[in-house]
Parts: structure tokens; sequence; C-alpha cells
């Protein structure tokens, strides 16, 4: 579980993830799934980063407040497994 140091570091690193997803969205080529997986991808982080922050400020526990962190990082996995794979040609 994350803690301190550690949530600020996730948050910075699922941000900077949301961005590359977001520019991404641009560089798809017309490729329709992409483009998506993209998106839902942008939108899972920056759902689960302003939730992360509004309980933050609610002063929840930091505990429940990685747990949002981590959960999102996952889900954004799995939205792009399939396309990770759809690109592999090995």
């Amino acid at each position: 579980m994350l803690a301190g140091d550690d949530i600020d570091a996730g948050v910075v690193l699922l941000r900077a993830a949301e961005r590359v997803a977001g520019r991404g969205t641009g560089e798809t080529g017309g490729d329709v799934v992409t483009f998506r997986t993209l998106l839902d991808v942008r939108n899972e982080l920056g759902g689960c980063l302003l939730a992360a922050e509004r309980l933050e400020e609610a002063g929840v526990a930091s505990r429940v407040v990685a747990g949002v962190l981590q959960r999102g990082a996952a889900t954004a996995e799995r939205i792009l497994v399939p396309l990770v794979g759809a690109l592999d040609p090995g």
C-alpha cells in the first residue's frame, strides 16, 4: 500500500500518464480503437486523481487515498492490455 511520499509520487506518475494518454488521442491516425482506448485511460486516471485529491482534502485516511490511486492504475492497465496485445506482432 502506498503511503506519504509514495502517494505524492504516485500522483505525479498518474498525472504524467494521464497527459500522455490525452496527447496520444490526437496521434492515433484515425484508428478509432486506439483513440477510444487512450481516451478511456485518460478519463479513468483523471477521475481517480480527482477522487484522491478530494478524499485527501477531506482528511480521509491515506490508505484509502492510496487505494483509489492503485485502483486507477490497475484499471488503466486493464484497459490498455488488449490494445498492447493487438499492437504486438510477436
